[in-house]
């Protein structure tokens, strides 16, 4: 697959730079470089690897194409951890700088040993006592030279320090391949199915398992992956911590891991029980489990699929959490999960795959499941039965024309995402069916898409989402919109928009609303709502649906960390609104109209924002200004025409040929890029006198493109 990808894209570019990470032997590189056209056009390609052999193969014996890395300096290496233990680069109690140099000699500079033992530190008591205890947990033998070997004791003594609650949910991490984006809601929801998460009182499950998350990447047991909005959402793990946590689930038998007929048969014949296993690429596709494997399946409680057929769902009897990725179909069309029904302990099936899905056409024996999660398959069919699963709690089905007439059944349901409700359709009455939704009032999280609604079911949907006390986040639009699912308003008059508005008053646990569809607000109540949302954390308005200015009552929003906006026009003091929310993070500000005074944005205003994208089809160069000390801590400036900006970036758009420079830039001490696209014949030139203005700058922001 990598070398038909590989090919592809050579044969589209005239000239390319490719990186192909951490090549750990010789016939793995002879494998890759073949997918490498041997033509002279400039083209690079560098690979990293540990093995010197793979080096120098890679550079066909060249020594001068292999460049070694160096351990970090004595002084990096103190800051590297001096900053991870006490966020400064400097502050070291003096009755720990003695012991923090000898922790330093034993990790010889290396980035990952420095940042795993940093992290430790970080969470014991500022001792010198406590410091000299893992100093002593390292060993003398590191004090020469750190092996392979004595890297993994580094992590396993980080391993050891964890708390009990947070061991197996580490553990976890051994069922997904090498390399993998591992999205930290989904994980949470199979750790919970495992049992995996502490049952705290007053605590929401989730929220304690994203705890969980959290402490684990703070501890830096994993890598942070994507972060959306400020928030980590996915996370990786480094290769050598995945090698410690292999080892460690074979010697606790907590996961067993199969890529070939030969591992399989390895289990077979394992005096231990296999409870949790992870199947990758068994055989190449198109292979057949052997019957000699059937007792080794019938004992498994969790089973994760990669790239590779499905054996007899009946095998697992005692299954409680399915989980199948990028499935090989071979010829087939269709994974055939029928036999899921059969499974009467499941708790937990998620299923992404290329091909269409059939399931069951009866659930109801599927008592304990807790999570039905089919984002992006193609579903032949819905379980006619599936509103009278009564443990439901997570069910993301996005399926054209699916909405039971029971929904309102599915009381334990906390999370609802459906592609699209199109009430239509003649087979079901749409008013019961968004009646229903009132019902659902454990629900935490409602997307959901819509089509085809008149005023009957408007006003049955508002007055069902009044009902949803417990509802933290809200996104809706007329269709699918990318990975986020939103119930749409376009087509709404202003009898409807107000008691929609009405309805979102009343929803005071809201954290999050996103609002989607074409909609110029005009002279209706969700403008001038009086004091709504007290926890709102992220109001998304984006670019579709514009206010004629912007709501008073959002500088109340004490709480809130992301808003994207769209107006009409913005005064001063109206910016001055936004400017004053004390826990802003993140503003993407579009306005059609500019007025004719400057905006200067005075001492204290965003204290925290990081990020700002002020989109205008005016000249917003010449109407904008910052004064010293205002936006203190933003990073990133973007500069951009009327395309919808890059999310993290600070946008300051115009469609202006002229475009005049922001003046005061040079009093955003931290800004850290300033990123141009403009819609205009003389880029080049806008860029140079950015440049020139940023020249003085002491952070010394990039300028691009």
């Amino acid at each position: 697959m990598f070398n038909y990808n590989v090919i592809n894209l050579c044969k589209h570019l005239h000239r390319y730079l490719i990186v192909v990470d951490d090549v750990w032997d010789q016939p793995t590189w002879n494998t890759i470089k073949c997918a490498f056209p041997e033509d002279i056009n400039g083209s690079r390609v560098v690979v990293t690897t540990r093995v010197e052999d793979v080096a120098a193969a890679a550079c066909q014996n060249d020594g001068e194409g292999i460049y070694k890395m160096e351990p970090l300096s004595e002084q990096n290496s103190r800051m590297l951890l001096l900053n991870r233990v006490f966020g400064s680069k400097h502050d070291c109690p003096p009755h720990l700088k003695e012991v923090m140099a000898e922790i330093l000699k034993k990790c010889h500079g290396l980035p990952l040993a420095i940042i795993t033992i940093a992290s430790l530190l970080a969470n014991k008591e500022t001792s010198r006592k406590s410091w000299e205890s893992i100093r002593d947990s390292l060993g003398t033998q590191l004090a020469i030279n750190l092996t392979l070997e004595e890297m993994k004791s580094i992590l396993n003594l980080s391993y050891m320090h964890l708390p009990a609650h947070l061991r197996a949910c580490f553990l976890y991490f051994g069922m997904y391949p090498e390399d993998r984006d591992i999205l930290r809601d989904d994980l949470v929801r199979q750790w919970i199915a495992e049992g995996l998460v502490s049952n705290l009182h007053g605590h929401d499950l989730e929220d304690v398992g994203r705890s969980y998350f959290n402490e684990l990447i703070n501890r830096s047991m994993i890598q942070p992956g994507r972060i959306y909005r400020e928030e980590v959402v996915s996370c990786r793990v480094h290769d050598m911590m995945l090698d410690l946590i292999l080892s460690k689930c074979d010697e606790d038998n907590f996961i067993s891991v199969a890529y070939n007929y030969n591992d399989m048969a390895r289990l077979h014949g394992n005096k231990y029980k296999v409870r949790r296993l992870s199947v990758s690429s068994v055989a190449g596709r198109g292979a057949t489990y052997a019957p000699t494997i059937d007792i080794c399946l019938s004992q498994v409680r969790s089973f994760t699929l990669f790239w590779t057929r499905l054996p007899s769902l009946l095998l697992f009897k005692y299954l409680r959490v399915l989980r199948i990725e990028e499935h090989s179909q071979g010829q087939e069309t269709t994974l055939d999960l029928t036999a899921i029904g059969q499974l009467f302990l499941l708790r937990y099936l998620y299923v992404t795959v290329r091909c269409s899905v059939q399931l069951p056409a009866e659930l109801q024996g599927l008592v304990y499941l807790e999570t039905l999660d089919i984002p992006s398959a193609r579903l032949k069919s819905i379980p006619s039965d599936i509103a009278q699963l009564s443990r439901l709690s997570y069910l993301d089905i996005r399926m054209e024309k699916f909405m039971s007439e029971c929904i309102g059944n599915m009381k334990s349901l906390r999370s609802l995402v459906i592609k699209s409700v199109e009430l239509s359709m003649k087979e079901v009455n749409s008013v019961k069916v968004i009646m229903g939704l009132g019902e659902l009032t454990n629900l935490r999280t409602l997307r959901i898409g819509v089509n085809g609604w008149k005023k009957a079911e408007h006003d049955a949907f508002a007055g069902s989402l009044a009902k949803l006390h417990n509802l933290k986040s809200l996104n809706f639009s007329t269709g699918y919109t990318g990975w986020t699912l939103r119930i749409g308003v376009a087509g709404w008059q202003k009898p409807e928009l107000d008691t929609l508005a009405s309805s979102l008053a009343k929803l005071h646990s809201l954290k999050s609303l996103s609002l989607s569809g074409r909609c110029i607000e005009e002279d209706n109540q969700l403008g001038s709502l009086s004091n709504p949302f007290p926890h709102l954390e992220e109001f998304i308005g984006g670019y579709s649906w514009e206010f004629r200015r912007v709501p008073v009552w959002m500088g109340g929003l004490n709480c809130l960390r992301i808003l994207e906006l769209r107006v009409m026009e913005a005064s001063t003091q109206e910016v001055n609104l936004l400017g004053q929310l004390p826990s802003l993070v993140v503003l993407w500000l579009w306005t059609s109209h500019i007025p004719k005074e400057r905006t200067i944005l005075g001492t204290g205003l965003f204290p925290v924002l990081k990020r700002l994208q002020f989109w205008a089809e005016e000249d917003v160069g010449a109407y904008l200004g910052f004064e010293a000390g205002a936006m203190p801590n933003l990073r990133d400036l973007t500069i951009s025409t009327s395309r919808v900006p890059n999310l993290r970036d600070l946008t300051i758009s115009t469609s202006r040929e002229h475009g005049a420079i922001p003046v005061g830039l040079e009093h955003l001490y931290r800004l850290e890029t300033v990123y141009l696209s403009r819609a205009l014949p003389r880029d080049a030139i806008v860029s140079s006198a950015f440049r020139d203005a940023l020249s003085a700058h002491p952070n010394h922001p990039s300028v691009g493109p």
